[in-house]
Formats: structure tokens, C-alpha cells, sequence
């Protein structure tokens, strides 16, 4: 049998090769991409992250990534969208320490409008600007939904978590309204991922000044920008994900003092 499947796999190499790949090149760049992949992520070891609370799942492919760098963790994920909620939960069938919650997270419980993209990761609580339906027409089309909204402090009693707690929030503009919903849990976090904007895309968008008030005020320091958009005819960057670690995380790493040592943002956000 072990023959035979070397003259299968022999023979599926020679077919790829006739037109024109090369199957050995492409499980390196597969094994080269996922290298990659970890090497972005190590600071959620650096940092101890056992637990991530993703705001704003979408379909899960945040949640797929995270999971794969930390396959020990807990993941609890917040959905709005029906559909996304349910591929969301395909998309995570089976796997360990996953919990998932069709809602909103806001700053208020009850129901909502909810402004869905025709591109679903551009939905979002708030209306989409003018300058969003510019730089990205696939998105530019929205009807309104009603959603159940809730605080993230209102899941207190259902989250366990375990490990350091990352608190990932992708809402398209309406971080504050999560940041503010969450205060009490977020006491108790040692980190958050949010996505800020540098450009206004979303009428009534957070900026980025009154997030970083906020979370000065929840004693989290900014500690960098993980990634970014930048806007295609000029590099302009567009958006980025912020991190902001506690404080006392910091200052418990010796190899982190510098960050620790970081002033407070001064803002006149409130």
C-alpha cells in the first residue's frame, strides 16, 4: 500500500509540474505563511493571553487566528449579524472553550438600529460616512436591522476565564460605546486590541483621542499600533489596531519598564 500511495503522490507532483506548479514550492509557502502568522502574534505568549473576548466576531476569523497561536485559550465571541452568527459558529464547530453570543455589545441593554454592510465586517451601530462609501464601494450599500444590545459588564457572571484576558474590539466607530458598556469587566482585563480611526469613516466614529481617554482612565497605556490600512492612492494610513496593555502588567515585566514608564494620555475626552 505505502507503494503505491508513493506513486500516487509521484504522480500528482508530475501533473502539478506539467502545468506549471510546483507542489513542493507551495507547502513551503504554506508552512512559510503560517511561520509568519505566529511570529505576529507572539506578544499574546509574552503577555500570558488565556482568554479573548472578541468584539465584533464577524464570521470567526479573528477568533481561527487567535485560536491557533493560543490552542489552550477560551474564546467568547459577540455577533449581531444572524448570518455571520451562524457561520461564526460553523466556522469554530467543535472546538474546546469556545462560547459564542448573538448581540451587540454597546453601552445600554435592549434593542438597536443596526447599520448592515452589504460587506458584512463594514456593519456597524453607527450610520456609514460619506468618505467610508468612497474609498471602499463594495461596502457602500446598507439596510437597517434591529439588534439585541447589551453591555459587556452584563456577561460577568457567564464569562470564566483563564489565563491573561485580551478584550479584541473591531465595531467600525463604536468602540466607546463598548469600552463604556464594559468598565467594570474591563477593571480586570490585562489588554486590549481596538481598532482606532485616523479618518472619520462612520458619522458619530470614536476617535482616537477619546479611546485612549478612556482607556488612561481604565489604567491601560498604549503600547503600539499591530497593524493598519492605508488608503490605496496614497499610503495615507487609514486605520489601525491599537494595543493597550494595564499598567500593572507592564511594570510586573522587567523587559517592559519602558512602556510602563509611558505618560498618561493627556486628552480633554471624557
Amino acid at each position: 500500500m505505502s507503494r503505491l500511495h508513493a506513486l500516487a503522490r509521484r504522480e500528482v507532483r508530475r501533473l502539478f509540474r506539467r502545468a506549471g506548479y510546483d507542489v513542493a514550492s507551495i507547502a513551503k509557502q504554506r508552512d512559510e505563511a503560517a511561520r509568519l502568522q505566529r511570529e505576529r502574534w507572539r506578544w499574546l505568549e509574552t503577555f500570558g493571553i488565556g482568554t479573548l473576548i472578541d468584539v465584533g466576531a464577524n464570521t470567526g476569523q479573528f477568533a481561527k487566528q487567535f485560536r491557533q497561536v493560543r490552542p489552550d485559550s477560551l474564546i467568547y465571541s459577540f455577533e449581531p449579524l444572524r448570518d455571520c452568527f451562524e457561520e461564526l459558529q460553523r466556522t469554530m464547530a467543535g472546538t474546546p472553550g469556545f462560547t459564542a453570543f448573538n448581540v451587540a455589545l454597546g453601552e445600554t441593554d435592549g434593542e438597536t438600529e443596526f447599520f448592515r454592510s452589504e460587506s458584512s465586517p463594514s456593519s456597524s451601530l453607527l450610520p456609514m460616512g460619506e468618505l467610508h462609501k468612497e474609498l471602499f464601494p463594495f461596502s457602500s450599500h446598507t439596510t437597517v436591522e434591529t439588534v439585541t444590545v447589551k453591555r459587556l459588564d452584563s456577561y460577568l457572571q457567564e464569562i470564566l476565564v483563564r489565563g491573561s484576558v485580551l478584550v479584541k474590539i473591531d465595531v467600525q466607530g463604536a468602540e466607546t460605546q463598548v469600552l463604556k458598556g464594559g468598565r467594570q469587566f474591563l477593571s480586570s482585563a490585562d489588554a486590549v486590541l481596538a481598532e482606532v480611526g485616523y479618518l472619520s469613516l462612520y458619522d458619530g466614529q470614536a476617535t482616537i483621542q477619546e479611546i485612549l481617554s478612556l482607556l488612561n482612565g481604565l489604567e491601560f497605556t498604549f503600547v503600539g499600533i499591530v497593524d493598519q490600512c492605508l488608503r490605496p492612492r496614497d499610503s495615507l494610513p487609514i486605520y489601525g489596531d491599537a494595543l493597550f496593555v494595564k499598567r500593572v502588567a507592564l511594570e510586573q515585566r522587567g523587559d517592559l519598564i519602558g512602556f510602563a514608564a509611558l505618560p498618561p494620555a493627556s486628552t480633554g475626552a471624557s
